[in-house]
């Protein structure tokens, strides 16, 4: 027969240990998930993909960590109206004239109006897919970095 006996202070250690590493696990990843979102920010503004004009797309670009029933996600946006044209496209379409008579705008030097005219639409830069797939990789080498000296840690 074999005897196993827990003495109080024992339990006591390994509950303050067992917290300890929770809380430890808890830090590391919030610290990763902000490393992935200033990697996902690095990665708009220094591999936008497509041409930038004014840079206003990247500087309007977001990340924020948010706290969900499951855990925690890392949420990057970006506010801007045509943010979306440009991250996935946009099929052919008419632009037609609204307040004004006609459309009025310069083509291959002479100046044009029309009541309306066909956009082609634009291709797909996926630069926000680009920063989140940088930001999950950021998140990924962070938290094993992390964790592994939390192990060694832990087992001391």
């Amino acid at each position: 027969m074999i005897v196993v006996s827990l003495r109080y202070e024992s339990v006591v250690a390994m509950k303050r240990r067992h917290d300890w590493l929770g809380a430890e696990t808890e830090r590391a990843d919030h610290e990763s998930m902000m490393d992935g979102g200033r990697k996902a920010l690095a990665t708009v503004d220094s591999k936008p993909i497509f041409t930038p004009r004014t840079g206003a797309l990247q500087d309007a670009t977001t990340t924020r960590v948010v706290k969900t029933s499951k855990g925690r996600i890392l949420r990057i946006r970006n506010p801007k109206k045509y943010a979306a044209s440009i991250d996935k496209g946009s099929k052919g379409h008419v632009i037609a004239q609204r307040r004004k008579p006609f459309l009025v705008f310069r083509y291959r030097g002479q100046w044009m109006r029309k009541k309306w005219i066909w956009h082609p639409g634009t291709r797909a830069y996926r630069f926000l897919e680009n920063a989140q797939k940088q930001a999950g990789n950021r998140y990924e080498r962070a938290m094993r970095m992390r964790m592994s000296r939390i192990a060694s840690r832990f087992s001391r």
